[in-house]
């Protein structure tokens, strides 16, 4: 069986409408199954990680990804646009199974360790890990507890990022709203 040892350095990177990241993957393969490992930048924040593949059949996998300062509002814009104003940063990590050969199937949970949020001068960031899983298209929150000025929110739910982004979040707790009425552009005020 031939064993097979590469890097792959990738200056500029563009997947979906983001830019501007860049990767290096190397790979190690022997006895049927290779051995992945990637570090880079993308969504304007820091990804490293690495997997195994068995290179049979529908190519299974398993995976692990740390991330720093993911830019949240590219993440998730799926063709919306959000107000300038509004700004989003994530650092956390991610355990993946799937095939290669049908990555629908991807399954994956994580934790997002930091988790900073803000609309104009309303900034909110979480006190705890925000646990989740990705299936089937859509991110579940199993708890996310944000925190900010006069605020104190709990929300859990689904954030799909597939062909129709949608969030459906359940929130109870207390925010200042006055605040975020004063921060809103145009564009917010259905937020109020």
């Amino acid at each position: 069986r031939p064993a097979i040892q590469a890097a792959l350095d990738i200056g500029k990177l563009s997947l979906g409408g983001w830019q501007n990241g860049q990767f290096t993957v190397g790979v190690d393969s022997h006895d049927g199954k290779a051995n992945v490992k990637w570090k880079g930048s993308l969504l304007a924040g820091d990804i490293q990680g690495s997997g195994d593949v068995d290179l049979k059949n529908s190519y299974p996998f398993s995976a692990r990804l740390e991330f720093g300062n993911v830019d949240l509002l590219t993440l998730l814009h799926g063709g919306h646009e959000f107000p300038e104003s509004w700004k989003g940063r994530a650092a956390g990590s991610l355990t993946a199974e799937g095939n290669l050969n049908g990555p629908q199937v991807l399954a994956a949970r994580g934790e997002i360790g930091t988790l900073a949020v803000s609309g104009g001068p309303v900034e909110f960031h979480n006190d705890q890990a925000v646990r989740f899983r990705y299936e089937r298209g859509a991110i579940e929150l199993e708890k996310m507890h944000l925190v900010g000025k006069n605020s104190d929110l709990e929300a859990t739910g689904t954030l799909s990022v597939a062909r129709d982004p949608a969030i459906h979040l359940a929130v109870k707790g207390h925010a200042d709203l006055a605040a975020l009425t004063a921060s809103a552009s145009p564009a917010d005020t259905n937020l109020a």
